[in-house]
């Protein structure tokens, strides 16, 4: 199974309407462990701008869990 990072800045605090324009994906990656590299690089990266959300998900665009 392969996985992505995607994430983006979004309009509201619930994080349900992404910012045009602002839409990440990274990946594919091979393995989870290295999804979550890249996912705590972007993290950390926009840690204080709350509109700004990065998750995981699998090839099949599900979230995934480790």
């Amino acid at each position: 199974m392969r996985y992505y990072v995607v994430g983006a800045e979004y309009l509201d605090v619930k994080h349900t309407q992404v910012k045009a324009g602002t839409a990440e994906r990274h990946g594919p990656f091979a393995s989870y462990d290295e999804a979550v590299k890249k996912w705590r690089e972007r993290a950390l990266a926009t840690i204080d701008d709350y509109y700004i959300k990065f998750t995981i998900v699998s090839e099949n665009g599900q979230p995934a869990a480790a």
